[in-house]
Formats: structure tokens, C-alpha cells, sequence
């Protein structure tokens, strides 16, 4: 056993050994004695022999070498690439988040996603043509008093920029009191309240107190104060979805919402 061992870890060198030892008995043997012509031929063909077996294990260990490190590199190239492709693979899946993110985000904006939950709908991709369902709210309307006179005396730009500064004062108050925002018309608005007529009520008021701060900074810059309406309603309304294949839009319906515009 330990034997068999010894002759593995010396096998690379026997081939260097055997040369080493021909060239021994080769040069005692055409110094020191008396040898026969075909004696030394025999053992320089020896010799060559195993310089010959020596530089073929030489070379084929250099080949093994080459051969090796070939298929290392390309291993190397190829787990190279690998790992490109799946960085690469894990930022289109990271950017494909980001856009259905912003996409869910946008769709929010057009549909209240409270609207949705109300309408038995946990996704915008559930909402079908038709869907509708019947439930006791509190409805409230408001609007800017004169609004069509203000609009007269500006320019489509200087409109929406007045319309949207208002409109960004009152829609988070809304929504802090549990208001929906149903739709934005013109300079109407239209919000839903699931909790009660508290919530409205309180909601209104902390409009006008908004409306007041609002118009302080108008007088200010120069302009004229605001006037608002405020209609609240409680009742049984219809809240569905109108239109066609094409395009459609949710829609609350009832003589309670009618009322309320009133």
C-alpha cells in the first residue's frame, strides 16, 4: 500500500531519474572500463529514449496546462456572462416594478382606489363596464361663486393655473375627513363620505377655515377673495360605470346627488 503510494508521487520524475542514471552508466562505462561497441549504442539509445519520454511527458503536461487554462478562461467567460445577463435581467424586472408602480400610481389618481373598494374592486383590471352597486352616502358639492366672470377676465393658462392652486387646498382636506373624490367639474367638485354626515360636516368647515387662509395670500398678491358653496346631502345613491368599449368613467347617480348639486 505505502509501496504503491511512493511509485505515484515519484511517477512525474521517473523518466528524469532513468536519463539521469543512463548517463551515469554511460560515461563510467566509456571511462572507467572496457565496453564493447554495441554496449554504448545500446545504452545511448537508452538515453535518448528517455529524453525523449521525459520531454513527451514535458510537453504533454504543458498541453494539459494550455488545455486547463483554455477551459478555465472560457468558464470564466461564461460565468461572465451569466452573471451580466442576470444583472441585467434583474434590473428590467426592477424597472419593470418601478413603471407598474407608477402605473398603479397613475390609475389611482383617475379612479380613488376607495372608490374601487367600494365598488367591490381590488384592482382597476377588475373593473368591467356596467359594474354598480346601490349604498347610503353623504354627498357633497361645492363650487367657486362666479366662477365663469373670473374665467372671462383670464387666459387658458392663467384658468387651469387657478382652478389647480385651488383645487390643491381642497383636496387634501377632503380626504383627511375620509372624503372620496368622485370627479373634478370644471370648478365643481364632487366627494363621496362612507363614515356618516359627521365626517361631510366637518369636512366642509375645515374648507371654509382652508378658504379663508387661501384668500389671505390672494389678497396679498392683488386679487379678489373667493366665494365657494358647500352642499351636503345624505341618501341612497347609485355608483356604477358609464360609457362604451372605448372608454368609460364612474359616475354617482341618484335624486340624492342631484339635491346636493342644488
Amino acid at each position: 500500500m505505502r509501496f504503491g503510494k511512493i511509485i505515484r508521487l515519484i511517477q512525474p520524475y521517473l523518466s528524469a531519474m532513468a536519463a539521469v542514471f543512463v548517463v551515469t552508466l554511460l560515461v563510467a562505462a566509456i571511462y572507467f572500463t572496457e565496453v564493447d561497441k554495441q554496449w554504448t549504442v545500446f545504452l545511448s539509445g537508452v538515453l535518448i529514449a528517455s529524453i525523449l519520454g521525459l520531454a513527451s511527458r514535458s510537453s504533454r503536461a504543458e498541453w494539459n496546462n494550455t488545455r486547463n487554462t483554455t477551459q478555465l478562461t472560457l468558464l470564466k467567460e461564461k460565468l461572465t456572462q451569466e452573471e451580466l445577463m442576470n444583472n441585467r435581467t434583474t434590473h428590467e424586472h426592477k424597472k419593470l416594478l418601478e413603471v407598474l408602480k407608477q402605473t398603479e400610481s397613475a390609475f389611482g389618481r383617475l379612479i380613488p382606489h376607495q372608490l374601487l373598494k367600494l365598488m367591490g374592486r381590488d384592482n382597476i383590471l377588475d373593473v368591467q363596464l356596467g359594474d354598480q352597486f346601490e349604498r347610503k352616502l353623504t354627498i357633497m358639492s361645492t363650487d367657486i361663486r362666479e366662477f365663469t366672470t373670473l374665467s372671462e377676465n383670464m387666459t387658458p393658462q392663467e384658468n387651469f393655473d387657478f382652478l389647480n392652486a385651488y383645487l390643491a387646498q381642497m383636496e387634501p382636506v377632503i380626504s383627511t375627513h375620509g372624503g372620496i373624490i368622485d370627479k373634478y367639474i370644471g370648478d365643481s367638485i364632487l366627494a363621496l363620505f362612507t363614515q356618516g354626515a359627521d365626517d361631510a360636516l366637518r369636512g366642509a368647515i375645515h374648507m371654509l377655515e382652508k378658504l379663508d387662509k387661501y384668500n389671505s395670500g390672494r389678497a396679498s398678491a392683488g386679487y379678489a377673495p373667493l366665494q365657494i358653496g358647500l352642499g351636503l346631502n345624505t341618501g341612497l345613491v347609485m355608483i356604477g360605470t358609464v360609457g362604451g368599449p372605448a372608454r368609460m368613467d364612474t359616475t354617482v347617480i341618484g335624486d340624492a346627488v342631484n339635491l346636493t348639486s342644488r
